[in-house]
Order: C-alpha cells, then structure tokens, then sequence
C-alpha cells in the first residue's frame, strides 16, 4: 500500500514538471511575454548568451535556496526540487524551439498558445492540489513565506509574481525604454489559470461522482 502512495505521489510530481515546462514554453513561445516571476529570466535571456530555460534554473535554484532558508522543515526533498527545477528549464528550451515559429505567426496563434499553455498550468495546479507536491520553485517560495509568515500569499497574484513583474518593468524601460518582454502571457495566466483549475475541477467531480 505504501509503496503504490509512493509510486502514485512520484507519478504526480512529474507530471505536474511536465505540465509546467510546456506551459511556460507555450507561453513564451506565444512572444507575448512570460509568467511574472519570469520576466527578468526572460529579459536576461534577451540580453545575454544564456538561454531562457537556463536562467529559469538559475533563478529557481535561488528561489529554493531561499525557501531553504526561511522553512528548513519543509517536506519537499531539496534534491528533488532542484532536479525539478532543471527539468523545466530544459522543457522550456526545447519546447521554446519547437513553438516559436508557429506560436507567434500571428496574433490569433498567440493568443491560441497562451490559452493552451494557461489550461497547462490549471492541469498542474490541479495535480498540485491532489498530491500537495510543489513542483515550480515559486510555489516552493510562496508556500515557505506562507509557513514562516502564517500570511495566505496565494492568491491570483502572490508576492512573487509581484515582485518578478515589477523587476521586469524596471529592468525592459531601464533596457529599452519600452516594455518589451511584458504581454497578454505576462497577466493573463494569473487570471485564467484559477478559471481554467475550476473547470478541471468541475469535470474532475462530474467524472467521479
């Protein structure tokens, strides 16, 4: 019996990486932007050799190491976040390269790629909310100032999204006077996304019952 938990629990953890990795690589392919907390990965990405999917790992490896630091009883496993981390840093490169001819051909394929990569990120919330796993390290964050706080920070949109949005703000008119890097896949994910978990959610029960 422990052992099916275990293998039920693995098999959720990984498809939520899954899930997530395409989704951000679906959004961003869209080139209408990215998630919030990944804006300065994005912007970085622009202006530097490093690839997006690399500088997600960077900055996820630093919003672990901090989650470390402020909740050090957590459950997840550091290894296995990192590892996680570095697996949706690659999913995002890959799928970046395969999208992005076809995801920002027009504005009707954006839109159509952010609204997929949007039901994306509603399927891994769900599977997030079955096996209480975290598997995006913003999350990891979020959930680690919530025990160190007591606050509930998870809302449509948390802290960290703020901060990563207003640090990209800064950071593309301080670059090029514009805002470029920030669009329809920057703030509407926050939105759809809790939308999207309820209809998942909805049929989920319907299935069941």
């Amino acid at each position: 019996m422990q052992n099916n938990h275990i293998e039920r629990s693995s098999q959720l953890f990984y498809a939520q990486l899954i899930l997530i990795g395409l989704a951000i690589a679906l959004l961003t392919a869209a080139g209408q932007g990215t998630l919030p907390v990944l804006t300065p990965a994005l912007i970085l990405s622009e202006i530097t050799p490093i690839s997006f999917g690399i500088w997600t790992i960077l900055f996820g490896s630093v919003f672990l190491g901090i989650a470390r630091l402020l909740a050090p009883r957590t459950r997840e496993n550091f290894l296995q976040q990192i590892l996680a981390t570095i697996g949706i840093g690659l999913l995002i490169d890959v799928g970046y390269m395969l999208f992005k001819g076809i995801a920002s051909a027009s504005f009707l394929s954006q839109v159509f790629f952010v609204l997929v990569g949007c039901l994306l990120l509603a399927g891994a919330t769900y599977l997030q909310t079955e096996s209480q796993q975290f598997v995006f390290s913003a999350d990891v964050l979020t959930n680690a100032i919530e025990q160190r706080s007591g606050m509930h920070l998870t809302n449509n949109f948390h802290v960290i999204d703020s901060i990563g949005l207003i640090s990209g703000i800064l950071m593309a008119y301080f670059i090029w006077q514009s805002f470029h890097g920030i669009g329809m896949a920057t703030f509407i994910p926050p939105f759809l996304v809790p939308y999207f978990y309820y209809l998942i959610d909805q049929a989920v029960m319907k299935l069941e019952g």
